[in-house]
C-alpha cells in the first residue's frame, strides 16, 4: 500500500503560483526532502510528489519507481550540449472530476494529444451511481517536476515544485514497483491463474492484503491482470504459445478454482464433473 504524507490546507497565492526555472545541479549538494502532500510508495519514493519535494538517488542505489510519477502527465526530455546531463520533465495534466457538490468521483485524464478536449466536447455524465453531475477537467497549472541524470556517474535528482490543488485518482496503469511486486507473486505460484491471484488465499480472505488487488487497484480487473500475468510468465520462459495454447481452457480452469474455494456456483457439494476431450 502507498502512504500519504500529512497534507495541510494550502492556499495558492500569486507568489506561490510562480515556479522556479531550475538549472543543472552542478554542485550536486541537494538533499532528499519529502514535503507535505506526497504519496509515497513501498520503497519510500514520492511517486506522487507535491510542494517543494527533492529526492536524490546516489549511484548504485536502486529505487524501482525513480524517474516516474503516478499522475497523468505530458513529458519531455533532452540531453545537455556537453552530454553530461539527461533531463526529463513531467507536467501534471490534472484530473477529471464531477461538478455535482458532494460527489467524489475522479479519474485520470486521457493523455493523448487533444484527447481531453475531445472528451469534454461530449459533455460526459458522471458514472457514479445515482449522480446526475457532469464531468469536467480540473487543470493543474502551477506545478513542475524535473529529473536530472548525470550520465557519467549515474547520480540522479528529482525536483518538484508547486501544490496539486486537485484530488489524485488511482492510476489505471500499474507503476514499475507494483508490476515488480506482482511478478514476485506470480513467480511464487506460476500455475495460479488470474482468478486465483485476484482472490488470493481463501484461508486468509478476511485479511485486507489478501489477493493482488491489494498491490494495485488495476489488478482487480481480470483481463488486465491476465495480460500482466502472461507478460511475467513470458519473462520467466513459462508462457504459453503465441496463439494462447491453453487459453481456451480458461473457463474450465476458473471453474476448478471456484470449486477449490468451496463456491457452490459451479459445483453442488455432491456433484461430479465429467469432461470429454476430442
Amino acid at each position: 500500500m502507498q502512504s500519504t504524507s500529512p497534507t495541510p490546507t494550502v492556499t495558492l497565492s500569486a507568489t506561490s503560483a510562480r515556479t522556479t526555472q531550475w538549472g543543472f545541479p552542478l554542485a550536486k549538494d541537494q538533499v532528499t526532502f519529502i514535503d507535505h502532500g506526497c504519496i509515497i510508495d513501498k520503497e519510500g519514493y514520492p511517486l506522487y510528489p507535491n510542494n517543494n519535494t527533492t529526492y536524490v538517488l546516489p549511484p548504485g542505489t536502486i529505487i524501482t519507481n525513480f524517474g516516474t510519477v503516478g499522475f497523468s502527465k505530458t513529458s519531455s526530455s533532452k540531453t545537455s550540449k556537453d552530454r553530461r546531463w539527461k533531463i526529463y520533465r513531467a507536467h501534471c495534466l490534472g484530473v477529471m472530476v464531477c461538478d455535482s457538490e458532494g460527489c467524489e468521483y475522479a479519474r485520470p485524464t486521457p493523455t493523448g494529444p487533444g484527447k481531453i478536449e475531445e472528451l469534454i466536447r461530449t459533455t460526459p455524465c458522471c458514472p457514479a451511481d445515482g449522480c446526475a453531475g457532469k464531468i469536467y477537467w480540473m487543470e493543474c497549472r502551477h506545478t513542475q517536476t524535473r529529473f536530472d541524470h548525470e550520465l557519467s556517474t549515474g547520480w540522479r535528482l528529482m525536483r518538484h515544485q508547486g501544490f496539486h490543488d486537485h484530488p489524485w485518482p488511482t492510476s489505471k496503469k500499474a507503476d514499475p514497483l507494483t508490476k515488480k511486486l506482482l511478478a514476485l507473486e506470480v513467480a511464487k505460484n506460476p500455475k495460479a491463474g488470474a482468478l486465483q491471484l485476484k482472490v488470493g488465499n481463501p484461508d486468509k480472505s478476511h485479511e485486507p492484503d489478501n489477493g493482488v488487488a491489494s498491490i494495485h487497484g488495476s489488478f482487480a480487473n481480470s483481463d488486465r491482470l491476465r495480460h500482466h500475468r502472461q507478460e511475467i510468465l513470458r519473462g520467466l520462459n513459462l508462457a504459453p504459445d503465441k496463439d494462447g495454447d491453453g487459453a481456451g481452457d480458461r473457463f474450465m480452469n476458473d471453474m476448478f478454482m471456484w470449486d477449490e474455494l468451496s463456491c457452490p456456483l459451479f459445483f453442488p457439494i455432491s456433484s461430479h464433473l465429467c469432461v470429454v476431450w476430442k
